[in-house]
């Protein structure tokens, strides 16, 4: 059985996403790579636990972090377990059960509220600068790239979500949004409302979409189709836009901003209103499943610890 086959194999059992399964290929293909290179035996079935150690030990002192070893041990995982059940593969047990790693706890990473008016700053700057005949390279047209922040600041949405949003998924009669399946993480549709900040800004891109005719189910979020920059190859706004979008003004802010941190952000100080009465609320907006998820955004206040501790000396 070889590596490929073994992979299709479990694609054949299960329908996933392109993207999903991308993420069990490079997986597969890092472990082929690797064990490969530690010069023994790369067969499936001759494959023993050392030698997967060895492996997982090489990665960790190249600087791999933990959380990201467990990402590839959990896929290697499924991807063999399919194997055993279907007597693909000789292996008694799944050695990758045995590889997973304690991952350290760190605090959710957010923007302060003075880093927020720096990116709103950077990007009014930026505006001005276009609007004299400078176009700013990955953040053109900075009007599109400012929706894409106040729209992931003010809802929470995840990155592959705001790429699949249509113009049928905007109502600004009712001020919601239509989250699908399509770019869910969780399988699960959700409704969000639109703050009254974040409105002007979709009506800006709603009106510009229409312009350029789009049709009632194409990608709203859809860089290539605005401005006057032809540097994209694609049709489609890809994930990679929204990355170098964000590459870009962390190096010209020097901090790093990221969609993700924009969703912690959010949900933290929504957490921080007060109030388990919130707890649902913010779960809602989010999309999480699980109420622990939601507990996570919710950080102690320092103040708060500051005179708890300071009543002790009066």
């Amino acid at each position: 059985m070889a590596y490929q086959e073994l992979l299709e194999s479990y694609f054949f059992y299960r329908r996933l996403r392109p993207r999903t399964e991308q993420s069990y290929r490079g997986a597969i293909q890092k472990m082929q790579k690797n064990i490969l290179a530690l010069g023994q035996s790369h067969a499936i079935n001759e494959i023993d636990m050392r030698q997967l150690m060895t492996w997982r030990n090489n990665e960790l002192n190249n600087g791999l972090s933990p959380i990201s070893w467990n990402s590839y041990c959990r896929h290697l995982k499924a991807i063999f377990n399919h194997g055993i059940e279907q007597g693909l593969i000789s292996w008694t047990e799944n050695h990758f059960a045995k590889l997973l790693l304690t991952e350290p706890k760190k605090r959710k990473k957010t923007l302060a509220d003075d880093q927020i008016h720096a990116v709103i700053k950077l990007f009014d700057a930026l505006q001005v600068q276009e609007s004299s005949g400078d176009l700013s390279g990955r953040i053109h047209p900075v009007w599109f790239w400012r929706t894409v922040f106040e729209t992931l600041y003010y809802t929470g949405m995840r990155r592959n979500q705001l790429l699949h949003l249509t113009i049928a998924d905007i109502d600004l009669g009712q001020s919601v949004i239509y989250l699908g399946l399509d770019g869910s993480k969780t399988h699960s549709e959700n409704t969000i409302p639109i703050c009254n900040a974040l409105k002007p800004w979709l009506q800006q891109l709603l009106k510009q979409a229409r312009l350029r005719h789009f049709k009632y189910k194409d990608q709203l979020f859809n860089v290539t189709r605005f401005g006057q920059n032809r540097r994209y190859k694609y049709d489609y706004m890809l994930d990679a836009n929204i990355s170098n979008c964000y590459r870009e003004l962390s190096e010209r802010l020097e901090f790093k901003v990221s969609p993700h941190r924009f969703r912690h952000t959010l949900g933290t100080k929504l957490m921080r209103q007060g109030a388990d009465a919130n707890l649902h609320l913010v779960k809602a907006l989010l999309g999480h499943t699980d109420l622990r998820t939601t507990l996570e955004y919710v950080e102690p206040n320092l103040d708060d610890i500051r005179n708890m501790l300071d009543a002790l000396s009066n």
